[in-house]
């Protein structure tokens, strides 16, 4: 269900509303994290390249932080519910970090990464199958990982 008609009316309010959702994507409730994801999703149709660009910046500092895991699976979540909204080439843009980061020598990026990928398979829906082939090496190496919560994510 769509809220409103056109998604440039949303535009005046975002600088209002990111602060917000950007928080409450670090929320300790799975409901609140969840929502807010969902929210930043349907919110991505109104931004221009410019917040798009900041929002993704901020999402992916976020999940290779040293936070919690919490904190780092919400912006996990975020970010593949923003990558669910947008067109295909931000995916593609983006994929190519995940797979590197996916290697990290640190395990909670890798964690966050992982993370990150399960999250995408709910959100991409079929325009994932494409890049099974690229992705399943990085999801096997994850299930070998020296780390129980990088195998457990993977």
């Amino acid at each position: 269900c769509n809220l409103v008609s056109d998604p440039k009316d949303v535009s005046p309010y975002l600088k209002d509303l990111l602060p917000i959702l950007k928080t409450t994507i670090l929320d300790p409730s799975p409901e609140m994290r969840t929502i807010s994801s969902q929210a930043l999703g349907s919110l991505v149709k109104s931004m221009d390249d410019k917040a798009y660009e900041d929002l993704e910046a901020y999402l992916l500092q976020t999940i290779k932080s040293e936070a919690g895991q919490v904190e780092r699976g919400g912006a996990a979540l975020g970010l593949s519910e923003v990558l669910g909204a947008s067109p295909l080439e931000k995916f593609e843009n983006v994929m190519e970090e995940v797979l590197l980061q996916c290697a990290n020598r640190l395990p909670h990026i890798r964690e966050g990464y992982f993370t990150l990928m399960s999250c995408l398979a709910n959100t991409m829906g079929g325009r994932l199958d494409q890049k099974i082939p690229e992705i399943l090496p990085s999801v096997l190496s994850g299930l070998a990982d020296e780390m129980e919560p990088v195998r457990e994510i993977a």
